[in-house]
Order: C-alpha cells, then structure tokens, then sequence
C-alpha cells in the first residue's frame, strides 16, 4: 500500500528510522498504513496521485459530474452508455476536449455544442452509465495531511511494544484499531485541517 507519509520523511525524523531495529521499523511502517487508512477513510478521498479507468457513475440528468477523487490532474475518455430505441445499450466515447473541467473541485460538464445532436448536454440517466478515465490527486500529499499523519505515527509508536507474533499483512490493522482513540480525540486544530480535504458531496459510483 502507498502511504501518505514515508518512514523517511523529515517529519519522522525524530524517529530516526535507519537506526531502528527491524521489528520497530515494521512498526513504523504499520502505523504509516494504519494513519493512511483512516486519514483517506475519514476525508472520503485517496489523496496519493493515481490512474482511475472506468470510474463508474450514475448519470444524474444533470450538467455536472463530480470524480471521486478530485483533483483532476488530467481528463481522458468519458464514456456514456444509453439505450436505444431498440432497448440495446449504445456506449458513446468523449475525448476530453469536449468537456469543461473544473480541476481543483473535480467536475467536468460537456462544452456548448460539443455533444451529440440528440442530446441535451445532460448526463442521461441510468445506473453506473458514465464512466471516466481520468488521472487525480496530489502530487505531492499536501504537507498539511502528511503533518497529521506524522503526529499520529510519533505519538503511537512504542519500542517496547512486542509486534513480532502479528503476521506483516495485519500490522496496519491492528495499529488502525488501536489508533481509533487518538483520532476521536484529535485537537481542533487538527480537525481543521482534515475537515479542509474532506468530500461531503453525495456522489454515486
């Protein structure tokens, strides 16, 4: 799993990861993945830079789509299934010069005219009709995010924990468990900035 932060990162310095036993190291990477985890699951978004194909969405009958992943590094294909008068699907394909993008919020509407003559415009309706390629997130992770995480991994890791007899592949979920009430008692700092990045929007996918 990528991680929001790496053990290396000047922020973990303190930790000093390269003079670390390899059972503290393993930690430390598991409290990376566990921060990772619940900093993505709580702000509803993958944060790290990467490729989506065929991001599947309701077609709303609306001007607008919003990707779930925002924000939009870059557009590809956009892809519209539909019926036609026979009841068979039709998918139609849209380069991504025929779309307005708004790339920081990321959402994409068609431009004036740049859409089939028998449609509105609009995202016809349907279930998981539209479907999108496209490239988003952060390149670089937002320092403000990669803070939170490090606060988290620095104020969990413990030396003298014993993790040896917890298969690699668990560590990060045991260490997610065990982070819950850290992250419930975060300070309102903290809460401010994780409340910045989060998506609230209602979205299908």
């Amino acid at each position: 799993m990528t991680t929001l932060i790496e053990p290396g990162d000047p922020l973990l310095t303190v930790l000093d990861f390269d003079n670390l036993e390899v059972g503290e190291q393993a930690q430390l990477n598991a409290l990376a993945i566990a921060a990772t985890t619940w900093i993505e699951k709580y702000c509803h978004r993958i944060f790290r830079k990467t490729i989506y194909i065929d991001e599947t969405h309701n077609g709303n009958n609306e001007l607008w789509i919003y990707v779930n992943n925002p924000p939009i590094i870059s557009l590809g294909t956009v892809t519209i299934q539909e019926s036609n008068f026979s009841g068979d699907s039709v998918s139609t394909d849209f380069t991504s010069d025929k779309f307005d993008v708004k790339f920081s919020t990321g959402k994409i509407r068609f431009k004036p005219n740049s859409f089939l003559a028998s449609t509105t415009g609009l995202f016809s309706t349907g279930f998981q009709n539209v479907l999108l390629d496209y490239t988003g997130g952060f390149s670089p992770v937002p320092e403000p995010i990669k803070l939170v995480a490090s606060k988290f991994i620095i104020e969990m890791f413990d030396p003298s924990e014993d993790v040896q007899n917890i298969e690699k592949e668990k560590l990060g979920n045991y260490f997610y468990s065990k982070g819950t009430q850290f992250f419930e008692q975060l300070t309102f700092k903290t809460k401010v900035i994780l409340e910045s990045y989060r998506i609230r929007r209602v979205n299908s996918a």
